[in-house]
């Protein structure tokens, strides 16, 4: 899948950081009953990590090359 999606290996480990991150921090913000909290951070989590995709290819194709 990353190499269809011209992603380099930093870039999955930059991923894996940042849900990492995401994840514990929206699990303790989300207020609500235990399953509510978990989903809450795992849809959360989701939405990053297509955001993060999302911005990576764009960077990817249309930026720079330095």
């Amino acid at each position: 899948m990353f190499s269809q999606l011209e992603l380099a290996r930093r870039d999955g480990r930059n991923l894996l950081l940042v849900l990492a991150i995401m994840i514990p921090v929206l699990f303790f913000v989300a207020d609500g009953a235990l399953e509510a909290r978990v989903l809450a951070a795992v849809l959360g989590g989701v939405l990053t990590a297509v955001t993060f995709l999302a911005v990576t290819v764009a960077i990817n194709r249309f930026g720079p090359d330095y």
